[in-house]
């Protein structure tokens, strides 16, 4: 699952991970809390079951991205024009 501002970031996967948590610690205050774009199969175990049926009900009404693997949806968003990924 990637952080919001992970979007915004071009080259967030690549960053170390304190960097990585240095960007999401100063975009907590702008994002929404909960606010949710996408997950990955892989994500699941950080939720629980009946919060990752919900995320499912978002990923079938088309307001939650589900991506197989972390590299499917960080080149998703990294292929995103810059002006969308704001």
């Amino acid at each position: 699952m990637l952080h919001p501002a992970a979007v915004r970031h071009p080259y967030y996967l690549a960053l170390p991970e304190s960097e990585q948590e240095e960007i999401v610690a100063e975009a907590e205050d702008t994002t929404a809390p909960g606010e949710l774009l996408s997950v990955t199969l892989e994500d699941r175990s950080k939720f629980t079951a009946e919060e990752w049926a919900e995320i499912m009900k978002q990923v079938e009404a088309g307001e939650v991205l589900l991506f197989d693997t972390l590299e499917e949806e960080a080149d998703y968003y990294l292929a995103l024009p810059e002006s969308e990924r704001e």
